[in-house]
Parts: C-alpha cells; structure tokens; sequence
C-alpha cells in the first residue's frame, strides 16, 4: 500500500521515517478534500498522543500530483521515529510452530495497550495485523496510525485487490460495510494474537466474500498446540467474536487480561523448572557438610577423600552440565528439523492444494466448456426441428388447399350439372306439351 524511506531531517539532524501511500487516485474532489481533512485531522490527534507503544510522529501531510493533462491522484505522507526491528509476520514466520506462549501474550498485551490509549483519543486504527506491528529491541510499535483511517476514508474507491493481505486480520463488519468501532480494532488483535501461536492465520485462503459470510467457529488455539492455556483459549474466542457486542468492550480489559496470563503463565514455567532442578538434585549423593575447624581437623587420608570427592563431584557436575548441553543442542537440533520439515510439509499441502484446485478448476472449465456445446447443440436441433415442422406444416397447407380447390371446382361442376339436368328436363316438358297441342289440333 505505500513506501517507506530513511530519511534525515536536516534542521534538527536527526534520523527520521517517512512513509508514503502510493496510487490513492480519487476522481471527485470532493471527495479528495474530504479524505485528505480527515486524513489531518486523525494524524494530528494520533501526533499528540504519547505511548511507548506508538511511534511518534514529527510531520504529516498530503501530496498531490498535478501534470498539465490532469489533477492525479493525492498520497497522505507521515514523518515519524525512525527505529531498527522486524515486523512481526516476518518473525512468526520463522517459527512456523509458534511464538512461545509468553512471548505471544506479552506481545498482544503491549498492542492491546497501545490501542486503549488510540481509543480513548477517539483514534481507530482498522488495520491491526502482525505487518504492521514492529518489534524492537525495546518493546514493539503499532504502525500505521491515521494511514488506515486515510484508507477508510477512500473505501471502494481504490482498485479492487488492494490490501488483500489484511483481510485475514478484518472483522465481519468491517468485511460487510458496516461502519467500525474500537471492537473491530479488538478483532484484529485476536487474529494477530490466534496467528502467532499457532504460526499461520485463522482462516487460511481467505477472500471478501467468504470472510463476510462464514459462519464457521474458528479452531481453538489448542487445537493446534496442546501447551496453551484454556484461559488464553477463552480469550482468543471472544476476540474473534462474528458478533461485535460480544467481544470485551476495552482494549483496557484485554490488557488487564493479557497481564494476569502472562504473569500465570511465568509462574507455570517457574513451577515447571522448580520441578526439573528437584529431579537434578536427587541425582546427588547427599552429604554431610563440615565446618572449617572440623576440616583442618581432619587426617591427611581423610582430606585426600575430601578432595577426591570434591573432584569427583565436580567432575559429575560437568558431565552433567555438558549431557544437559547436548540435550539442549539436540533439543534445538530437533527443532529446527521439525520446523524445516513442518515448513516442507505445508508447502506440500498448499501445493496439493492449488493442485487439486486448479484440477477443480480444469473440470469445472470442462463442464462450462460441455455445457455450452450442449447448448448449441440443443439450439441446432430445435432450429432445425422447428424448420422442419414448417415445412411439413407448409406442404400439409397446401394439401389442403389443393383438397379445397378441388372441392370447390367438384361443386362448380355439380351446380352446373344440376342447372344443365334441370334444363333438359324442362325442354322435355316443353316439347311433350307442344306435341300435346298438336295432336289436340289436329283431332279437331
């Protein structure tokens, strides 16, 4: 979404960050105006705050580009401390098992602090995720103050596929358009914390339309490692809450609770090495101490045996020392081994999985492909169907026709049959009365 340089600020000779976000094109200048007042307005309520969880911001501002042929587009910019850290995707990203469970929650608690002070200065961040918190060598900083607020001004006029590395971190309302509140921050912070346990996030191969309507639970964060706590478990569910009012209503209350974990979960790891050195200890003999005066007391045999056991305690304890050593490189040996493997099993996995969704993808491809010559041919048959229904239809017409025409002139004929016998009858009338007459004439 942006860059960001290491800069010198020369009137005060001091090492300074500036980051800038590219390609914020805005047509209407309205509404240009109104993301950059806003913009200004977030920054310098964000530049006021003061956390050592936050970076502290010197300058801001907008830039806007002008050409000839055009007013472009504007890009807020930010002027803050400039420290030396990684971002925190890149360090879950080498223990594809999981931060430690402390160092996890100690991490979310310093976040979840950074946020009730953004909160109570009416600041929502909207774009909490592990690329955006940094980690230094003195605590971690929440980056990107007032650039996601800049982004949430602007919403749906950027380029769709922007920023579709944060959606695994969105909250649902957020996915369906509603507006935001401190508790959407709160939702982002679970997902940072659910993805830094486990080392990947909670809900993988994630896109807009499936976050806005899944309505699956998440995994529980044991699920995945039998080592964390069901309190931390508890926790997480209620963060990732789909339902906004049923997360905790404070970043505050999160931080009080990520505290009271953290501090339960040293005194664990306490109690776990208490355990482990009484199991050392039962390894050694258990010996009488003695005094000074009781020791130059001793016999010269009697401090030979001394000595000898204080060597060969010694010598006990470095072989110890160095097992114990061993263990522990073999331990991390291991480790490392299973994380390279893990890493190498994923790998796979997604492979077979873009496999199987590309062959997925080939048949539905194959199906569209049928289908669509099913439909023409379907088209064809029915064309040339209703072509020949037509003709049929046509030549039976004109049967027809021809059978009327026929009739008629059949008629015609009749009619002047009938009109021909109707006249020979009457000549034959006419002619018997006139040879009537005549005979009549001639009697007389």
């Amino acid at each position: 979404m942006g860059q960001v340089w290491r800069a010198e600020d020369l009137k005060l000779e001091r090492v300074v960050a500036v980051k800038m976000i590219l390609s914020s094109l805005i047509d209407d200048e309205r509404t240009r105006d109104d993301a950059s007042a806003r913009f200004r307005r977030e920054g310098k309520a964000i530049a006021r705050l003061r956390h050592p969880n936050i970076p502290v911001i010197y300058d801001l501002g907008v830039h806007r580009e002008r050409n000839e042929e055009e007013e472009g587009g504007i890009a807020p910019y930010i002027v803050m401390e400039y420290f030396n850290g990684r971002d925190l995707r890149k360090v879950i990203d080498g223990h594809v098992l999981g931060l430690p469970i402390r160092q996890a929650i100690d991490y979310a608690a310093q976040i979840s602090d950074a946020l009730a002070a953004a909160h109570a200065s009416g600041i929502v961040h909207r774009d909490i995720k592990p690329a955006n918190i940094m980690i230094t060598a003195d605590g971690i900083r929440v980056l990107d103050f007032g650039i996601a607020s800049f982004q949430g001004a602007t919403a749906g006029l950027v380029p769709t596929g922007k920023g579709l590395g944060t959606l695994a971190y969105m909250p649902y309302e957020q996915a369906n358009g509603r507006t935001t509140d401190p508790r959407s921050d709160l939702y982002a912070l679970g997902a940072t914390l659910y993805h830094a346990l486990v080392g990947h996030e909670v809900f993988r191969s994630v896109n807009l339309q499936h976050l806005a309507h899944v309505n699956a639970l998440p995994e529980l964060p044991s699920f995945h490692r039998s080592d964390v706590p069901p309190e931390l478990d508890h926790l997480v569910l209620r963060l990732l809450n789909r339902d906004i009012n049923k997360r905790p209503s404070r970043a505050s209350e999160v931080h009080d609770e990520l505290r009271a974990l953290s501090a339960a979960e040293a005194d664990r790891r306490y109690m776990e090495a208490g355990h482990a050195n009484r199991e050392v200890l039962q390894h050694y003999p258990k010996r009488r101490t003695i005094t000074d005066r009781e020791a130059a007391q001793l016999p010269a045999s009697t401090k030979r045996e001394r000595d000898e056991i204080i060597n060969t305690a010694k010598r006990q304890a470095d072989e110890m020392r160095a097992q114990a050593q061993r263990i522990l490189e073999e331990s991390e040996e291991r480790h490392s081994a299973a994380q390279v493997a893990t890493q190498k099993l994923v790998a796979e996995a997604e492979q077979r999985a873009m496999s199987a969704e590309q062959r997925a993808m080939k048949a539905i491809q194959q199906a569209e492909q049928t289908r669509r010559e099913a439909d023409l041919y379907a088209k064809q048959l029915l064309a040339e169907t209703k072509a020949e229904a037509d003709r049929v239809q046509a030549a039976a017409q004109r049967q027809v026709d021809e059978l009327t025409r026929q009739r008629e002139s059949i008629t015609s004929h009749l009619k002047q049959l009938r009109q021909l016998i109707s006249g020979a009858a009457l000549d034959r009338k006419l002619q018997d009365n006139k040879s009537a007459k005549e005979e009549d004439w001639w009697k007389e």
